[in-house]
């Protein structure tokens, strides 16, 4: 036999060998986690990017409130959306007329205060916002962009301000923010069924000496603590654009407003100073509750003077934060 003739039956040296199926299964797997992996690290950069920019527009918004206020002797603009507040608010406190407020407008609840003028002409006829609404309100020339009241975070945001809405259409906001009720009024949000706060604290607390006009903010002066007073908030109110200010109940644990939970993680929010921060829900189940039973849901102590037993903060940590940032220096705090 022929010593240098190969063996057919041997492996040759250096001969390919492919793979098993079981190492392209593995392979595979390794790919699939990878892609995953980069997938979700893609989408927290995403998330974060928008959470930013959100920042971003409402620091816009706060630098145009002060601006605004510079240029009108510290005037605070209204947080309302439409006009048609109460003149004269009358409580076991006592009673106030914007009247008596100089050296400014004997109503304060006039039209030409409000931020957003969401009324009228300036609607849809499916009760959303036309870009009048932002247009035409007091802020907007010391802000000048009508995306700046869009958040990109916003899901029912159009890109579209002069998109025709009609009844029964589906509903898609142009401005996704919301002013804090506790500024720029006679009491929150110049309403009066918010005037019997000041007699429940002092109810709950005595020598505290509240009375009807403890809250009011007509300037920026009567803003005690502008760095932790927030200003403006996401929202996603139901009715198809953010109607009037936004605002919970400082004695109980009552959300008569909510923030957007666009994002559970990240609600945005700038406050009085230009400052921007966002807030991750302690409890996530709230969202669920509040958007089942709107409006005014009330968790538990659900007493007025909740707001003044020391456990509360732990036990509703989320109306707490929110709470603490309505109006500090002036809402008290056990």
């Amino acid at each position: 036999m022929d010593s240098n003739r190969l063996d057919s039956n041997r492996p040759r040296s250096g001969a390919i060998r492919g793979f098993t199926l079981t190492e392209l299964l593995v392979v595979i797997t390794i790919v699939v986690i990878v892609v995953a992996l980069t997938l979700a690290g893609l989408g927290k950069v995403v998330d974060l990017t928008r959470t930013m920019r959100c920042m971003g527009h409402q620091r816009q918004l706060a630098v145009g409130w002060n601006t605004y206020a510079t240029d009108n002797k510290g005037r605070l603009v209204s947080p309302r959306t439409d006009p048609f507040g109460t003149a004269t608010i009358t409580t076991s406190c006592g009673s106030v007329s914007p009247s008596s407020v100089e050296p400014y407008s004997a109503n304060v609840n006039i039209q030409n205060q409000c931020w957003v003028k969401s009324w009228g002409t300036n609607m849809n006829g499916n009760g959303t916002e036309k870009r009048e609404a932002v247009e035409t309100g007091k802020m907007y020339p010391y802000v000048g962009d009508l995306t700046v009241y869009r958040s990109p975070n916003d899901p029912s945001a159009t890109t579209d301000p002069d998109l025709l809405q009609p009844a029964g259409t589906p509903k898609r906001r142009i401005r996704s923010y919301a002013l804090n009720a506790f500024l720029g009024g006679n009491v929150p949000d110049d309403l009066g069924d918010y005037g019997s706060w000041p007699c429940n604290f002092n109810s709950c607390a005595s020598g505290l000496g509240f009375n009807v006009r403890s809250f009011e903010t007509l300037t920026l002066s009567q803003v005690p603590n502008p760095a932790e007073t927030f200003l403006s908030i996401v929202e996603d109110d139901g009715v198809g654009y953010n109607n009037q200010g936004w605002v919970i109940d400082p004695l109980k644990p009552r959300w008569i407003d909510w923030p957007a939970f666009w994002r559970p993680d990240a609600i945005t929010m700038a406050n009085a100073d230009g400052s921007t921060e966002y807030y991750g829900l302690a409890d996530e189940s709230i969202v669920g509750l509040i958007e089942t039973f709107g409006h005014n849901y009330t968790q538990t102590p659900n007493t007025l003077c909740a707001w003044s037993q020391p456990t509360i903060q732990g036990l509703r940590q989320d109306w707490w934060f929110f709470r603490e940032k309505l109006l500090p220096g002036i809402i008290p705090s056990p």
